[in-house]
């Protein structure tokens, strides 16, 4: 192994903790390694649909309601909320 490539981490999901995986070659446990770290899981939501108001700033257009944002470029602009590229309406 390159001595300036860190080994991997041990796997932290619940079944490999459960099981406690252990990893022969680097001599460490699922359990062993994580056991002072507090461990979160973040499950995935669905968006919910906005109504996009758009404002510029900078070169920037962000939306006001959702923070959703797209950095500016040729033909970008904004007209009363809504994002337009070279004139037509970009839909969301």
């Amino acid at each position: 192994m390159d001595s300036k490539q860190l080994p991997p981490m041990p796997p932290s999901d619940a079944g490999s903790l459960e099981k406690n995986y252990y990893d022969h070659f680097y001599q460490r446990s699922s359990r062993g390694f994580w056991k002072n770290n507090e461990v979160n899981y973040i499950n995935d939501k669905p968006f919910s649909k906005c109504e996009h108001y758009f404002m510029q700033k900078a070169t920037d257009f962000i939306c006001n309601k959702c923070n959703f944002g797209l950095m500016g470029g040729v033909g970008l602009q904004v007209m009363d909320g809504k994002l337009f590229y070279k004139n037509e309406q970009i839909m969301f």
